[in-house]
Formats: C-alpha cells, structure tokens, sequence
C-alpha cells in the first residue's frame, strides 16, 4: 500500500449490495498478487482489525492483502453497501496506514465512489491511469484518517467515543449527552480521555468543530454565522472566541489569508 506500486493490470472496481434478511454473507480471501479495497457507501458491517471487533458505518475504508479476508458480518435488517477495488502487483505490500479507517468527511464518501465508477464505465477513460488515481485517492484518505487515530492500546468505549463525535460533532452534542449514549458517567468518561488521550472529551469536541470550520472557511465564502451554525457551535460569539483562541486570529481574518480566493487572486 504505497504511490510507487506497479500494477500489472488495470484496477477492477465493483459495487456490492449485501442482502438483507440474513446475519452475513460468505467473505473471500485475497489471493497472492491482488490488494483489495472496501469502502462502505450504506449500512454498516462487523470487522476485528487486531483491537476487537467493532461495528463499522459509512466512510469506513477496509484494506486487505493476500491472505485477508473481505468483510461479510452485519445486521439482518442493515444490510451493507460497498465499492470494492481490486489492484493487481506483485508486492512487497507495506502498511503505512491501519487496515481499516474512517474518512475524515464520511458524508463524502458517496461523490468519491460515484466519480469513480462512472470512470471505470467510461470507455474513453485510460484504466492505467484510473488505477493510480483511485489507489492514490483512497491512499491518501487512509493515511489521512490514521493520523488522527487513537493509539495502540486505547479501549474500546474511548474509540466509540471518538467515533460518535467524528459522527455528530455538528449536532448538540455535549459530554453529558456523549456519557449517556456510551453508558457511562461523565466522570468516567474524562477519566478515560485523560488516561488514553491526554485530553478532555470536551476538547476533542471542540476541536473537531474548529477543524471543521477551518475548512468551511478556506474552501467557500459562507456566512460566518452559517458556518458557526452547522459546525455545531451554540453561538457565532462563542465560535469566534474558540476560533480566535485557537488560530490566533478571527475566522475573517484566516479566511482572507488562507481562503481559496485569495489564493487564486
């Protein structure tokens, strides 16, 4: 798993519905000279990386070598839906992202498999360099998502933690709200953080929105109080303060530095 591959063959990319009605579908190993990718588009799927299995939703990217074995667990009345990527060297292969990950924008992961199929269809498309786009895409969405990976060792309910909040940190969500869907008590809770992450669950929901916005404000020219808004901040006052405190500078004043108008102007 790395951009220097040489493919022996163009990619073959598919789209699979798991049926509904029934707890799994029979996986499939990886042969030898096939590097298989996963991405989950709808539903949601059971799969042990190593840490315990965990249940996986929308966005979640799965890469497997020879000898792995595809997803195929899930929920009778979820069923899931997947692109599979099927790439094809000779190796070596080398992991330099988790087998399985989490987009960094789920709610985008169906634009990414639309473009791409359509892609694949298209005769007038070079499959040669279809393959090294999508293997680059998907590469660099791994490798993204693992550096913002709890580490090794980090309990389960603290990466359910981090999960909902990747999930709902534009909703209401609060620490007490984040306790009560895990179980646990909000002391508990920022027991765990501190012990795991060095860090509060508070902070990490914060932070998450003031990334979020780092990118509304460098990408489009939306209201600041839209943005506040649909980043999850109570207030445009409030998003302003954290924003400034953060940054070191007031969300008008980054966009104009680092927006996508003043670098093309």
């Amino acid at each position: 798993m790395h951009p220097d591959d040489h493919f022996t063959e163009p990619a073959v990319l598919s789209y699979y519905r798991a049926p509904r009605g029934v707890p799994g579908v029979r996986p499939r190993r990886i042969a030898e000279g096939c590097e298989a990718v996963e991405i989950l588009t709808n539903g949601g799927v059971y799969f042990d990386a190593g840490d315990g299995e965990r249940y996986y939703t929308k966005g979640t990217i799965f890469w497997h070598f020879p000898g792995d074995y595809t997803i195929c667990r899930y929920e009778p009345d979820r069923p899931y839906e997947c692109m599979a990527a099927a790439f094809f060297h000779p190796g070596p292969y080398r992991r330099i992202a988790p087998r399985v990950t989490v987009m960094r924008h789920p709610e985008s992961v169906l634009d990414l498999v639309s473009d791409f199929l359509q892609a694949f269809h298209q005769d007038t498309v070079d499959r040669t360099f279809l393959t090294n786009c999508l293997h680059s895409r998907l590469l660099w969405e791994a490798y993204c998502a693992s550096e913002m990976a709890p580490p090794p060792g980090t309990p389960g309910i603290v990466r359910d933690a981090l999960t909902l909040i990747e999930r709902d940190f534009a909703s209401e969500l609060t620490v007490p709200v984040l306790a009560e869907r895990l179980g646990i008590s909000e002391p508990k809770l920022y027991m765990l953080f501190r012990k795991h992450l060095k860090d509060s669950p508070h902070a990490r929901i914060q932070a998450r929105r003031l990334r979020e916005a780092e990118d509304r404000l460098t990408a489009g020219m939306d209201p600041l109080k839209i943005v506040a808004q649909d980043c999850g901040f109570a207030s445009l006052e409030h998003f302003c303060r954290l924003f400034r405190s953060r940054f070191g500078m007031t969300p008008t004043e980054y966009r104009k530095r680092h927006g996508f108008s003043s670098r093309v102007n």
